[in-house]
């Protein structure tokens, strides 16, 4: 293990591994908050991640309504079908977060 990341964060644990090199083990309650300074650690480009996601979510509509228009023949129901989906995605999502959230603050 390299000098400089041997500390890299107080609560892990290097485990070693039969002929291999040590392998890294983690508490599953650990919080690092030397990692946001870390310069390996990526840090979130917030502006970045909205566009991506915005322009993601157009992009699945648009697919949406093509297949709905595909199928049907009406762009008024392929817009209607586009326009659910859109929203009953964003809420599962919504909510598919929130139970992993609450499972892994549980563990």
């Amino acid at each position: 293990m390299p000098e400089n990341r041997s500390n890299l964060f107080s609560l892990r644990t290097y485990l070693p591994a039969s002929n291999a090199e040590p392998k890294l083990a983690m508490d599953k309650s650990l919080f690092f908050k030397e990692q946001k300074n870390h310069p390996e650690v990526k840090k979130i480009n917030i502006e970045k991640a909205l566009k991506k996601s915005l322009s993601f979510r157009v992009f699945a509509t648009l697919g949406t309504f093509a297949v709905a228009f595909a199928f049907t023949g009406n762009p008024i129901g392929s817009v209607s079908i586009a326009t659910a989906q859109a929203i009953t995605n964003t809420t599962i999502y919504y909510y598919h977060e929130k139970f992993w959230d609450k499972k892994k603050n549980a563990a």
